[in-house]
Order: structure tokens, then C-alpha cells, then sequence
């Protein structure tokens, strides 16, 4: 018989995800269900919680790593395109958006968030960059 382990704060934020909608205030009181949810997952964090192998799978992580990066370069990529295409929303122009905004969040995270963190010096072109 699968046994699965309760995730203490997988509740809150699980029920968030199907019960928000447009209409649900924000910011509001009903917020805090998802934030004690995350709170709850990440302070609780045990390999056994399935809700913890999901969020450490390798997609998910991938993602996480370049989150930053992709909140920063998705406006204006979107003002961009918005422009651009004098404010018609168009599905291939999202869908371009959206993976122009990733492939900027990868290479970013690849070649200024990475070389920060790493902090080992080098020289490129005669200028000191960090690798």
C-alpha cells in the first residue's frame, strides 16, 4: 500500500491554487494562506514530504535559479513587444515574449549571476570580470 507523508503547509497553498481567482482581493487577508503554506513547506523541508521532491526536482530548481533573472527581463520584453505591436495582444508575440524572456533569464544567469557567485577573478580583455 503507498503511503504518502502529510506536508505541513502543502494544504493552504494547494487550496490557494484552485480557490484564487480574479476576483479574489489582493492584497487581502486571503494572501496569507499561500505565504504560511511556503513558509510551512520550506521550514518543514524533509525528502520524505513529496511536496519537497516536487519542488526539488531538477526543472523546478532550474527554474527557481533563474527566477530572478526572468522577473527582471520579462517587463521589458513585454513593453517591448506591446509597443511594438501597437498593444494587440497576439499569441505568437506572447509566446515569443516568453521565451525571449527565458533565453535572456539563462544567459544572465549564466554569464553575470554565476560569475558573481563563483567570485574567482580573471581577466578578459584586459578588463577584471569575476569567474
Amino acid at each position: 500500500m503507498l503511503r504518502v507523508e502529510w506536508q505541513p503547509g502543502a494544504d493552504p497553498a494547494f487550496w490557494a491554487g484552485f480557490a484564487f481567482s480574479e476576483h479574489t482581493p489582493h492584497p487581502s487577508f486571503f494572501i496569507l494562506f499561500p505565504v504560511l503554506g511556503s513558509v510551512l513547506i520550506i521550514g518543514f523541508a524533509n525528502p520524505k514530504y513529496p511536496a519537497v521532491r516536487l519542488l526539488s526536482a531538477r526543472p523546478h530548481v532550474g527554474v527557481g535559479s533563474i527566477s530572478c533573472s526572468l522577473y527582471l527581463w520579462h517587463f521589458p520584453v513585454f513593453a517591448f513587444l506591446r509597443v511594438w505591436n501597437f498593444g494587440i495582444n497576439d499569441p505568437f508575440l506572447i509566446s515569443i515574449g516568453i521565451v525571449l524572456s527565458c533565453v535572456l533569464a539563462a544567459v544572465t544567469w549564466k554569464w553575470v549571476k554565476q560569475p558573481f557567485r563563483n567570485k574567482t577573478p580573471c581577466q578578459s580583455g584586459g578588463l577584471p570580470f569575476w569567474r
